[in-house]
């Protein structure tokens, strides 16, 4: 089956974890211990949806849970239509993080889109049953053991961008696993202290927060996860695979490599057809929502050109930064691009890496208006 022709309406869920706005995260906190997932989608008081919240978004927070309103901690993930391609649905949500996204009819908001049922597809491409595990694994995970504290396993959850990690014994044989949603869940049930979910903090004034960060994780390690050999295929994995468990592969009791969501959502992109012609060179690291959106803003620059012109451009869009200012970072935004003889070129610079990007793409595009100056241009 072709799944670029696939579209996610038949998908589409009507069953989400609904938010108030007005809702403190405590009240979030609460509710999510009865529900499957971790997200949630924000409401007003009108039902109008606002975003998404989420335990990922609240590593480096520092927060009241029983003061501090979701509406301020609520994130803006892509929206998508009924009619939205599954496999641009799954490229959203690799480079975003989402594991669900909100589906909209028009401007009226009809559903939600699990990350599980658009992974679970995967299943009815050909040329995918023969992957083995070991293909598809992040290698070497970072494990922790069962006597490591609550802090280092919070630091290493951010640090490192997982919301997964293997647990072992003394002997590093797999014992279990300890899930960021579990983790944060009783971090935030146990503090009602303003907070900093990590790093150094003065004991004399948080006490009960710092003797809480300090506590093994032990209590929460989790035995729901499955356990494979690195020869396992695709369709053995995906009858394993579930959105608030790990699959992790072993060798004689020992992790060797873990597969979570975002490994598989990567398959989607093998089969993504190729639509833009453009070369991006020495883009920043980011994280995954910053890097969604710079790619949506370099993808409408392209969409509009092309528009304009009528067949497919090329654009050159390359990268750079240096240090200035102690530890802060400057960078430099060059697009270039060319319509027949006239060539566009668009050079900015700015602290802000999106900023500077979404600056660069406007000048850009207000040069593209006045060379060709197409009447039929609409922005």
């Amino acid at each position: 089956m072709d799944l670029s022709d696939f579209s996610v309406k038949s998908l589409i869920s009507k069953e989400y974890l609904a938010l108030d706005a007005e809702d403190s995260l405590s009240a979030y906190v609460g509710k999510i211990e009865s529900w499957k997932h971790a997200e949630g989608l924000v409401f007003d008081d009108n039902d109008v949806f606002k975003g998404i919240i989420s335990f990922k978004g609240l590593l480096r927070k520092k927060i009241d849970p029983s003061q501090v309103k979701l509406k301020k901690l609520m994130v803006q993930f892509p929206k998508i239509t009924e009619e939205e391609n599954i496999v641009k649905v799954a490229e959203l949500m690799y480079y975003s993080g989402a594991r669900l996204l909100p589906v909209f009819s028009g401007s009226s908001f009809v559903g939600v889109i699990y990350a599980q049922d658009i992974i679970k597809q995967l299943g009815k491409v050909d040329d995918f049953r023969k992957i083995r595990a070991e293909k598809l694994a992040t290698q070497k995970p970072q494990c922790l053991k069962e006597s490591d504290s609550f802090e280092k396993a919070l630091l290493l959850m951010d640090t490192a961008r997982v919301r997964k990690i293997p647990i072992v014994n003394k002997e590093g044989r797999l014992i279990g696993m300890l899930l960021m949603e579990d983790a944060l869940k009783r971090y935030y049930s146990n503090i009602s202290a303003p907070m900093q979910v990590y790093g150094a903090s003065p004991q004399a004034h948080f006490p009960e927060k710092t003797d809480l960060l300090k506590v093994s994780i032990n209590r929460d390690v989790s035995t729901d996860y499955a356990e494979i050999t690195e020869n396992e295929t695709l369709p053995q994995i995906l009858n394993s695979f579930q959105i608030d468990k790990g699959i992790i592969i072993t060798k004689n009791g020992v992790p060797s490599g873990i597969i979570t969501a975002k490994n598989l959502l990567q398959l989607f992109l093998r089969l993504k057809k190729e639509e833009r012609n453009m070369r991006i060179s020495d883009m920043p690291a980011l994280d995954e929502i910053d890097k969604a959106k710079a790619i949506n803003t370099i993808n409408k620059v392209y969409d509009k050109l092309e528009r304009i012109i009528g067949n497919k451009p090329m654009i050159y869009f390359y990268f750079k930064q240096y240090e200035k200012e102690g530890p802060r970072k400057k960078h430099v935004i060059h697009i270039r691009s060319a319509i027949g003889s006239k060539k566009i070129v668009v050079e900015k610079n700015d602290w802000n890496f999106l900023t500077g990007l979404q600056n660069a793409c406007s000048v850009f595009e207000e040069a593209l208006i006045r060379q060709v100056k197409k009447k039929e241009y609409r922005k």
